[in-house]
């Protein structure tokens, strides 16, 4: 993980992907009957602007757990999302969904994110679980920590069950620290920018790591310290355009 966060550093560029900030989603219908309720009303629900105020802006701060780091052949295990509203974290709104996969896990895997083969086998069908995570997501801009996990994941399983090439906007805790290190001309590593660091650098407490609500919820802890930080270095208010990738 260290190395590709370092492939990140040195190749680091946002992407807007298929979504149109302020109106909805760009795409094709030719495989729409092969899409769900909530993918559909992911998809036509007006997406913010990119002159939204950080302060007023929804988020659902996501994280994946997977079998493995490779998207083509690994697969998604658990989602876990917490939604920010503004400036708070809503944990009444928060969810983690563990999905049934038809491989055995890799022990040096399981003991990371401690979910067994048996508890994988009692998951949902990746269609609920996606489910639950486009319904959540719906009007809001995902907030993840290292975003090319979580977008090749999500991208290669619509892919494959809807025929879709979606990329939803997303903001990463990761390239908004990149941000801070960079304003206050301070140097940095790989190891500098994983969640646990950087959280014990801004004074958050340790976490259950690897599960992945509590990473979520961490992850929208420190995106909100990010904020903050970032805000004070900069007159006029921090907007959506400033952090999208």
């Amino acid at each position: 993980m260290l190395n590709a966060i370092q492939h990140l550093i040195s190749d680091l560029q946002g992407q807007s992907g298929y979504f149109q900030p302020g109106q909805g989603y760009r795409f094709s219908d030719n495989h729409s009957g092969q899409w769900s309720g909530s993918l559909r009303a992911l998809l036509t629900t007006e997406t913010p602007a990119l002159d939204t105020p950080l302060t007023e802006l929804n988020v659902l701060s996501t994280d994946f757990e997977t079998t493995g780091f490779d998207p083509k052949q690994d697969k998604l295990l658990s989602i876990g999302a917490v939604a920010i509203e503004g400036q708070e974290v809503i944990l009444q709104r928060s969810f983690e969904q563990v999905i049934s996969v038809d491989t055995q896990l890799d022990p040096k895997n399981v003991c990371v994110h401690q979910i067994t083969d048996s508890e994988a086998a009692r998951g949902a069908a990746i269609e609920m679980a996606l489910d639950r995570l486009f319904l959540a997501l719906k009007g809001k801009v995902m907030l993840v920590h290292y975003h090319p996990m979580e977008r090749s994941f999500l991208r290669l399983a619509c892919q494959s069950l809807y025929k879709i090439k979606l990329e939803v906007p997303m903001i990463d805790t990761l390239t908004m620290a990149i941000k801070w290190f960079k304003a206050k001309h301070i140097s940095y590593q790989a190891e500098d920018l994983t969640l646990a660091n950087l959280r014990s650098r801004f004074g958050l407490p340790s976490h259950f790591a690897h599960n992945a609500l509590a990473d979520a919820i961490a992850t929208a802890e420190l995106y909100l310290v990010l904020v903050s930080q970032l805000q004070s270095l900069q007159a006029e208010p921090l907007v959506l355009g400033d952090v999208l990738v």
